[in-house]
C-alpha cells in the first residue's frame, strides 16, 4: 500500500511562482510565502506569490509527504502538521519542533538547503511554477468527546469544524441528546463494550456524546477512552480543567480519577461531594450548576476545608488551556450563580494545599512530550495538577531529552 492509499488521507495541492533572488541555504528552514517580492536574505523561501489553501491545509493530520516540482524536477519531504499553523499568508517547514503560527511542519527531514542545487536553479526563473503536493501519509482518527452542558456553548471554530466533518456520532445511553443540531443527521452508534471503538479506525472524525462530566468520569467511559487511546486523539469539549486535553492525550485515564490525580464530583450526588472537598489531598473538579454556588461557596469556605481557590475552566480545546483564578474570599453567590447560570458546564476545582501529581511527573511528562505537547505546555499541565513551577519546566525539560 502506498502512502496515499491510506483510506482516511486526503491530499492538498497549491502552486507558487519562482524568483530570481531565491538561493534556498537555509539550514533549518523552508518557506513559501505569498509576497511575489523576497530579498537575497530570504534564503529560505523556494517559492513566492504562493496560493496557499489554508483551510484545507489546516485540515490534514500527523505527518505528511511534500512533494515540490517545478519544470520537471522534483523533490520530497515529510514532516508533522503542527495543529498551531495560522498563518494564511506564510508556509514554513521546520527541523525543530517549534510551533509558531507561521510552520506547518515540524521535525522534517528534509529543508532549503537539503534541496537539489538543479531545482533550486529552475525556481530562480522568473514566472517558473512551483507544485506543491501534501499528503497523510496515516492520519490519526480524531473523538470529539461532547457532553450534553455544551448545548448553550458555542464551541470555537477548530471544535465547530471537527464537529461539522464527523461522520458517526456514538453513545453509550439509549437515547442520547445531541447538543450539537448538525450531528442530528448523522449514523449512530451505541458502545455497548470498549472493543466497539474498532469503528473508529474507519473514520477521520467521530463525536462521542455524553451526559454530564459525571457520565465521562464513570468506569464505561474510561474503559471506552482507555481502549481507544492513544491511536486515537481525543478532543473534550468543553474541557472540565485545565488541560485535560494534554492528559488525555496522554492516555492518562485513571480508575478512580478524572485524570491525572483529579477526583470529579458533582454536587448532584447527596453530600458526599462535601466530603469530598474537605478530605481531599489532591485537587477535586465539583460539576454545578448556578442553584448549586451558595452551597459550594460555603464549602470552599468551611471550616473543616483548607484554603481554596476556585478555578473556572474558559473551555478552550488543544494545549494550553487557559483557566480563570478567583479566590474564595473574593466571590459572592452572585457572582458564582451567573458564571454558573451564562455557562452551565462550568466546573470549580477546589485546590488543596497538599494536592500533587498522582503519578510520578516524570512518566506523566514524557507520555505528554510522545503525546506531542511542548516543552512550556507539558509544565504547565504539571503546574496546574499541583507541581511548583521550576520543578514542573525542570521535569518537562528533562522528558526532551
Amino acid at each position: 500500500m502506498t502512502e496515499a492509499a491510506h483510506p482516511l488521507a486526503r491530499r492538498v495541492e497549491f502552486t507558487a511562482v519562482g524568483h530570481p533572488d531565491i538561493t534556498a541555504r537555509h539550514d533549518k528552514t523552508l518557506e513559501f510565502t505569498a509576497d511575489p517580492v523576497i530579498t537575497a536574505r530570504a534564503t529560505c523561501v523556494i517559492g513566492t506569490g504562493a496560493r496557499l489553501e489554508h483551510a484545507a491545509l489546516r485540515s490534514l493530520r500527523g505527518r505528511v509527504r511534500m512533494s515540490i516540482t517545478c519544470d520537471g524536477l522534483s523533490a520530497v519531504l515529510t514532516g508533522q502538521v503542527n495543529p498551531h499553523y495560522a498563518t494564511p499568508d506564510r508556509l514554513v517547514v521546520r527541523r525543530s519542533a517549534v510551533p509558531s503560527p507561521d510552520t506547518y511542519l515540524v521535525n522534517a527531514d528534509t529543508v532549503a538547503s537539503g534541496l537539489d542545487r538543479d531545482l533550486v536553479a529552475r525556481m530562480r526563473e522568473p514566472g517558473a511554477v512551483v507544485e506543491v503536493g501534501v499528503v497523510e501519509q496515516a492520519p490519526t482518527p480524531v473523538l470529539v468527546v461532547l457532553l450534553a452542558e455544551a448545548a448553550r456553548v458555542p464551541p470555537p471554530p477548530a471544535v465547530a469544524e471537527l464537529l461539522d466533518e464527523a461522520t458517526l456520532v456514538l453513545h453509550t445511553a439509549p437515547r442520547p441528546g445531541f447538543p450539537w443540531p448538525p450531528l442530528a443527521g448523522r449514523p449512530r452508534q451505541r458502545l455497548r463494550q470498549p472493543d466497539d471503538v474498532a469503528v473508529l479506525g474507519e473514520h477521520r472524525t467521530a463525536v462521542l456524546l455524553l451526559d454530564s462530566l459525571a457520565e465521562l468520569a464513570g468506569r464505561k467511559v474510561r474503559e471506552i477512552l482507555a481502549a481507544a487511546l492513544p491511536s486515537v486523539r481525543v478532543v473534550l469539549w468543553p474541557a472540565p480543567l485545565p488541560a485535560a486535553d494534554l492528559v488525555l492525550a496522554a492516555g492518562l485515564v485513571g480508575d478512580d480519577q478524572l485524570a491525572g490525580g483529579v477526583t470529579a464530583v458533582t454536587t448532584t450526588a447527596g453530600g458526599s461531594w462535601r466530603r469530598s472537598l474537605a478530605e481531599a489531598g489532591r485537587p477535586v473538579v465539583v460539576h454545578a450548576g448556578p442553584d448549586d454556588a451558595e452551597d459550594v461557596l460555603a464549602a470552599l469556605g468551611s471550616a473543616e476545608a483548607p484554603a481554596r481557590t476556585a478555578i473556572t475552566a474558559d473551555g478552550v480545546p488543544g494545549p494550553g488551556v487557559r483557566a480563570v483564578r478567583w479566590p474564595v474570599e473574593r466571590l459572592e453567590p452572585a457572582v458564582l450563580g451567573a458564571a454558573l447560570a451564562a455557562h452551565p458546564w462550568l466546573v470549580v476545582v477546589a485546590d488543596a494545599p497538599s494536592a500533587s501529581v498522582t503519578l510520578p511527573a516524570a512518566a506523566l511528562a514524557e507520555r505528554l512530550t510522545a503525546a506531542g505537547a511542548s516543552t512550556k505546555d507539558v509544565a504547565r499541565t504539571l503546574v496546574e495538577l499541583g507541581l511548583d513551577r521550576r520543578s514542573a519546566y525542570d521535569v518537562a525539560l528533562r522528558s526532551r531529552s
